[in-house]
C-alpha cells in the first residue's frame, strides 16, 4: 500500500526548503505557516487517503 508516490515527496519537500531558505535569508517575509505549508498540505493528503482506504476497506468487508 503507497500512500505517496516519490514525485510528490520530493516537490513538497523541495518547496519547504526553498522557502525556508528565502526566509532564512531575508528574500521573503512571509509567515512560518507559509514557509511549512507544503509539508502541513503534504500530511493533510496522507491523512486523507489513509481514512479512505480504511473507510473503503471497511465497508468492502461488511458486504
Amino acid at each position: 500500500m503507497c500512500l505517496e508516490s516519490k514525485s510528490d515527496f520530493n516537490v513538497f519537500h523541495m518547496l519547504t526548503i526553498l522557502f525556508l531558505g528565502l526566509k532564512l535569508a531575508g528574500f521573503i517575509t512571509w509567515s512560518w505557516w507559509y514557509i511549512f505549508s507544503p509539508i502541513i498540505i503534504l500530511s493533510i493528503i496522507r491523512i486523507s487517503k489513509v481514512i479512505y482506504i480504511e473507510y473503503k476497506r471497511e465497508f468492502k468487508g461488511k458486504k
